[in-house]
């Protein structure tokens, strides 16, 4: 049963990033000066998040803490009874950002790790020193008392860490490990070779995280790969319904309101009418809730991905 209300709404709180992640679907979109938000533009879609009776907000970028008014705009959203949650690189996050993040009570802190170390972290992200950003965001998180996971990204590179990461998270005191396929969009389009794992692959590596799973059984192993529909194919498991725009849904730093992080085609501007108007009536929207393809299943056959 669809929701008359978005659920979820994950807002890419501007495009601006340190770092040059090579999988990263945003950084294509952070070269477009149409996607620049004004605080006044920020705080005008956080008022239509509100109005639209959403249940959860994540704010995703780019890197969210690199804008200065974004612990604000979190707070006016997480007063008015709105749970929170953020995906950060950590580089940004110092204690005290910690500690105000504790005060706003976020469900959770995100952390993006591809790696168990300073040469495979870094690497993958093209930024020296961000492992060390990582490892002391999470020491002020913990400090703070704020709930942390992992991000991990399963892709050909990243993959023979899988292991690593759950060791350091569980040495760590992280709460869980979230793994996720990379999206085929942005940096990850101009290198698909090198990132793509096969069918074979794809299995071996599920069946080793369910081991993994158990081992570090302290440590709450969340996998997405079943929400991806081509992934699931090749897992030969049954696609899970997806959320995107029968749950959730995307806004971009221009207002633009999209089904999923990597659709392309945009539904709706916050700027010209109301998120709960988007919501209800878009006719893209009312078309995947009819059973219609998922973005992720339309993006994978432009591309040519099965």
């Amino acid at each position: 049963m669809d929701s008359k209300y978005p659920i979820s709404v994950l807002w890419n709180f501007g495009y601006q990033c340190n770092m040059n992640c090579q999988h990263c679907y945003s950084r294509i979109e952070a070269k477009g000066e149409y996607e620049r938000m004004t605080s006044r533009q920020a705080e005008t879609i956080a008022d239509s998040i509100i109005e639209s009776k959403a249940l959860h907000v994540h704010f995703g970028g780019g890197e969210p803490l690199m804008r200065r008014d974004f612990l604000k705009i979190a707070a006016k959203i997480s007063n008015e009874g709105l749970a929170t949650s953020l995906s950060t690189n950590g580089e940004y996050l110092t204690q005290r950002v910690a500690d105000q993040i504790s005060a706003l009570r976020m469900t959770s802190v995100g952390l993006s790790i591809y790696g168990a170390s300073t040469s495979t972290h870094d690497a993958f992200t093209r930024y020296p020193g961000a492992f060390d950003g990582l490892m002391k965001a999470l020491a002020h998180l913990k400090s703070a008392k704020v709930k942390s996971k992992f991000v991990f990204i399963l892709c050909a590179k990243t993959v023979s860490e899988m292991e690593k990461v759950l060791e350091l998270a569980d040495k760590s005191g992280v709460q869980g490990v979230q793994f996720y396929p990379f999206k085929i969009a942005g940096n990850a389009v101009q290198q698909i070779n090198q990132l793509q794992l096969s069918l074979n692959d794809w299995q071996k590596v599920y069946e080793k995280l369910f081991a993994l799973a158990e081992k570090y059984s302290n440590v709450t192993v969340d996998f997405g790969l079943d929400n991806n529909p081509i992934i699931a194919g090749y897992l030969g498991r049954k696609t899970l319904p997806c959320p995107c725009g029968r749950y959730s849904i995307v806004i971009r730093p221009s207002g633009d309101v999209t089904a999923c992080a990597v659709a392309v085609r945009v539904i709706g501007n916050i700027h010209r009418r109301p998120l709960l108007g988007i919501w209800q009536n878009s006719p893209e929207l009312l078309s995947i809730r009819k059973g219609k393809k998922s973005p992720c299943e339309l993006l994978c056959e432009s591309l040519g991905v099965s």
